[in-house]
């Protein structure tokens, strides 16, 4: 935090306002961040899973043949 108590009260609130934005913004991010790893790690997971599908589909189609 920034040294306030040199500064006039209408810049000190100010600043203090910025820097509880700056925490909220911080938590915020880090909120998302978190939800985009577990939304990227379940898409991982589809995406293998639909490979898995799309090659016994081929496999299938092969045998018909």
């Amino acid at each position: 935090m920034a040294d306030l108590s040199k500064m006039p009260a209408a810049l000190r609130g100010y600043v203090a306002e910025l820097e509880l934005q700056v925490r909220v913004m911080s938590e915020r991010a880090a909120v998302l961040s978190s939800k985009l790893h577990e939304t990227q790690e379940a898409l991982d997971a589809t995406t293998l899973a639909l490979g898995v599908a799309q090659d016994e589909i081929a496999k299938l189609k092969a045998a018909k043949q």
